[in-house]
């Protein structure tokens, strides 16, 4: 039995405004073909085109960047194991392929100066050129799609547009291009059925030739009619987050200059974008840009948290460092998104704003300086930025990557990213006690169990939320966290595991994605005083049994064909091996509470959290020192340690809310097995 005390009139501190938030990163394809519902892939043409300072290599596959960092490239399919998984077929350009018709790339008569490529066509009589979407494109029956393309044509010709499955048109329209100059063209298109594997085909019956610049093809119902995916939107909502991290993650960096993400690339018309490869193995044609991150953070109440590239690719992948002229160049591009942002309809980049459907400023809460970047040359960019920001706009919050203030730079918040096992997470509940409250706050903005067994399970959403609590508990100096990586396209999966899993028509959350919507939506105002007293964990309950191992194998040196004595020794928390007495490895045992909790309240309500890591279950005893009415809820997230979701089983673990009666100044609650559970009490008197 554990034990929960309870001290309301002993408020510690305030709850932290904007604790629980999102963190976006175009990573597993999570932009084109997801969050931004674009249903044609590569509608840019430029997939296949490498971008400055990338050198294709010999075997077909990898490409190097000058600096020498190795990738997959697939000729722009992005990793071989997507084309081995998904059947993608050969082509000549990803995603388009010919029948009775010859394509090419056309490198010099593109749409614009931002396009890198265009598509030329030769379609001989009843030729056709068809685009397979991201593993098919998914329409409904009676719902409706907004197409778009820019062509010209040296002689006038005429093209059927269709989305068919395998010869079976579902909708389509007509057109005739001709002009020597790009051209316009719109048509709606209705779906008779549901299909979620159909393809877009443009047919030509007379042939004929024609160059396409740009095309489009995205569905007319979005979440609110901002052009994002709606399923995918609803269950952040669902999270009731206080912010967002944006655009990144490592893609901010990017892996030379002309990869890096400068703000000026997202934003204007879609077609003006230049599309961008992401060191995620994949482009992106950049839809989802900086005015669409901040319009979802409108519709959400959602504080934006801009990542600007600080003047250095990835650190972690041969890093180039900016200097002079560029350097001054990304500088002011920070500063030109901060006036997109806030910046008045009368100046250079509000107006552009405006011209973008939104006269009004938006928000800028937060200004992440780089992301995951060390060192002297981080510093003095780091300061660089830091200076100019703050004279211009001293009300925005700036946040560094790594503590710079033990080298004399100013510093407001600190990032801090944790990946590692389910045991790491919860033996570090009290990781924040100690932490000096004379720096800086800090910003959990990347944290997920990565490692182990029970990655995407249920009982790694045990250990982050026992680390959660752990996060409450110092909301006086941790003031913002959030889960790393957001979204999954399950059929390009680069990272594991994802916080919401999607294909082209159905969404998940994995049962950690449940955790964070709990605690989003049952937040306190005051962390009040509690004490908790449960048992140890064992080994077991860890999951450190049977096939599962401490440690890596390692080496000894014995002689053959003699003897040896192997013995060990351990006192709870080390184990020691001996080989004929001498000392081997020295090995850590995991170990963690297996009750852990935190309490908040409000002026009617006292809200406990609390993890339960047993396989039993356990009664609570709890005490409080005010009076609390019978009737409480409890919501409540459970099941085996290994369960994870899928989409035959979207909510085989998802948390559940119900109506509990028994709650007085003394009660016990029986907290399941493997469970996460949040429960409100109401106050029988006002505090």
């Amino acid at each position: 039995m554990s034990k929960l005390k309870i001290k309301t009139k002993e408020r510690r501190f305030e709850t932290a405004r904007d604790l629980y938030g999102i963190f976006f990163e175009d990573i597993n394809r999570a932009g084109d073909g997801g969050l931004y519902p674009e249903m044609l892939r590569n509608r840019s043409f430029e997939d296949s085109v490498l971008p400055e300072g990338y050198i294709q290599q010999e075997d077909g596959i990898h490409v190097k960047t000058v600096s020498g960092w190795l990738d997959e490239f697939c000729n722009g399919e992005g990793l071989c194991r997507w084309v081995k998984d998904n059947n993608i077929s050969e082509t000549e350009i990803p995603a388009w392929y010919t029948h009775n018709a010859k394509m090419e790339l056309e490198l010099t008569d593109t749409l614009n100066e931002h396009r890198d490529a265009a598509l030329r066509i030769q379609f001989e009589k009843d030729g056709s050129l068809t685009n397979t979407g991201y593993c098919g494109i998914s329409v409904k029956a009676g719902e409706s799609y907004s197409l778009y393309l820019f062509a010209k044509a040296k002689e006038e010709i005429g093209l059927d547009v269709a989305i068919e499955y395998q010869g079976k048109v579902l909708t389509g329209n007509s057109l005739v291009v001709s002009g020597q100059e790009y051209t316009r063209y719109d048509m709606k298109l209705t779906a008779a059925e549901d299909c979620h594997e159909a393809q877009l085909t443009i047919s030509c019956k007379e042939g004929g030739e024609v160059l396409l610049g740009f095309i489009s093809l995205m569905p007319d119902n979005t979440y609110m009619g901002h052009g994002l995916r709606t399923d995918l939107v609803e269950k952040l909502k669902g999270m009731s987050p206080k912010f967002m991290r944006f655009p990144g993650g490592c893609i901010v960096e990017g892996t030379t200059p002309s990869t890096a993400m400068r703000f000026r690339d997202t934003v204007g018309p879609a077609w003006e974008r230049p599309s961008k490869l992401f060191l995620w193995h994949y482009r992106s044609t950049l839809g989802l840009g900086f005015h669409e991150y901040l319009q979802l953070c409108e519709d959400l109440g959602m504080e934006p948290m801009y990542v600007c590239n600080c003047g250095m690719t990835c650190q972690g992948r041969k890093s180039v460092l900016l200097e002079g002229e560029a350097l001054d160049e990304m500088v002011q591009d920070t500063l030109d998104a901060i006036e997109y942002a806030i910046g008045s309809k009368e100046s250079k980049w509000g107006r552009l704003r405006a011209s973008m459907g939104h006269p009004e400023p938006f928000k800028m809460t937060y200004l992440e300086i780089g992301n995951e970047n060390w060192g002297p040359d981080y510093e003095k960019r780091y300061n660089m930025i830091y200076k100019k920001v703050k004279e211009l706009y001293p009300q925005i919050k700036t946040i560094a990557n790594e503590h710079v203030e033990k080298n004399g730079c100013p510093a407001e918040c600190v990032d801090e990213h944790f990946y590692n096992t389910t045991e790491f997470f919860a033996e570090r509940v009290n990781y924040y006690d100690d932490y000096d409250r004379k720096g800086p706050k800090i910003f959990v903005g990347e944290v997920a169990v990565n490692e182990g067994n029970y990655m995407g399970q249920l009982y790694a959403a045990l250990g982050e939320a026992a680390f959660l609590m752990g996060i409450e508990k110092n909301q006086d100096i941790v003031t913002l966290a959030s889960y790393a990586p957001l979204f999954e396209n399950v059929n390009y999966r680069a990272w594991y595991p994802n916080l919401i899993r999607f294909n082209n028509h159905q969404s998940l959350g994995i049962p950690t994605y449940y955790v964070w919507k709990m605690f989003g939506q049952n937040r306190g105002e005051y962390v009040v005083r509690s004490e908790d007293e449960g048992g140890q964990c064992s080994l077991e309950e860890f999951g450190f049994m049977h096939d599962n191992k401490l440690t890596e194998d390692f080496a000894i040196s014995v002689k053959p064909g003699e003897y040896h004595r192997f013995g060990y020794e351990t006192d709870g928390k080390q184990i020691r091996l001996y080989v004929d007495g001498e000392l081997q490895k020295e090995i850590s045992i995991p170990y963690g509470p297996a009750f852990v909790s935190v309490v908040t309240d409000t002026k009617d309500e006292i809200i406990i959290k609390a993890v339960n890591f047993a396989g039993d279950v356990d009664p609570v005893s709890i005490t409080l020192d005010c009076q609390v009415q019978s009737d409480y809820t409890v919501t409540l997230l459970s099941g085996e340690k290994g369960d994870e979701n899928s989409f035959e089983e979207p909510e085989k673990v998802k948390n559940i809310t119900v109506n509990m009666h028994g709650a007085s100044s003394e009660f016990v609650y029986d907290a399941p097995p493997y469970s996460v559970s949040v429960l409100r009490l109401k106050k029988c008197e006002a505090f």
